[in-house]
């Protein structure tokens, strides 16, 4: 992360996290190349920049960490709980995103990357383990079992 990102700590910082599916109903995941929580899987995302939309954010950060093309279908949800980031009040707007072009490719922010059973246990950055949480309890809330 550039070193001009200083959090403000009279207002909360806006970020974005996606979710991108793929067609075998798994999610995919990133490894960080930088702090806070390198090393540690996480949904790709990042800050919004002044000026831009989510949008734009979502789809600038998935680009810079997977080299991947997306396209925003909805929002997931809004994450803001105190302590989800180490380095101050971020506030995360979680959308969901297909991809439509590319194949993911390490970067220098994302070292590794992998499709993940969202219901998976694995031990995460942030409250991504939560978010995905979140994302399976609603996406199966809508499934009809016959």
């Amino acid at each position: 992360m550039p070193s001009s990102y200083v959090q403000d700590q009279a207002r909360p910082t806006l970020t974005v996290d996606v979710i991108i599916p793929n067609n075998n109903g798994e999610v995919l995941v990133i490894r960080r190349g930088h702090t806070p929580f390198e090393g540690m899987w996480c949904l790709p995302g990042g800050l919004v920049d002044p000026g831009e939309t989510l949008e734009a954010a979502a789809i600038r950060e998935v680009k810079e960490e997977t080299r991947l093309d997306v396209t925003i279908e909805h929002v997931h949800g809004l994450y803001s709980t105190k302590g989800r980031d180490p380095r101050g009040h971020y506030v995360s707007v979680t959308l969901v995103a297909a991809a439509c072009n590319g194949t993911p490719s390490k970067t220098e922010e994302a070292t590794e990357w992998k499709w993940i059973d969202p219901r998976m246990k694995l031990e995460m950055a942030f409250d991504h383990a939560r978010i995905l949480t979140d994302f399976v309890e609603r996406t199966w809330a809508n499934v009809v079992l016959a």
